[in-house]
């Protein structure tokens, strides 16, 4: 897997359901590779627990209460998004 972390850096990623389990982990493991996050989740208080574990690993992050079911809501955090970051890998 040779060029990965590389290849990660400075990337802009949306991560849907990343306050806990398998989403929370993936957030973590592309912060520990440089990438730029946006992670979403309906509930807010791990969604700010999981902010603060990336502002402790120095990860640039946008955090979004959202539910990624809702549509209109999903093209409103593309938005943020973009106005953030300026793009969406």
């Amino acid at each position: 897997m040779s060029g990965v972390t590389d290849d990660l850096v400075g990337r802009v990623v949306v991560v849907t359901g990343g306050s806990k389990g398998i989403g929370r982990g993936i957030a973590r493991y592309l912060a520990g590779r440089g990438a730029r996050l946006v992670v979403s989740a309906r509930g807010k208080e791990a969604l700010d627990f999981l902010s603060a574990e990336l502002d402790d690993l120095g990860a640039s992050h946008v955090a979004l209460a959202a539910d990624a079911a809702d549509r209109d809501a999903s093209f409103a955090r593309v938005d943020e998004v973009i106005a953030a970051y300026g793009t969406v890998e």
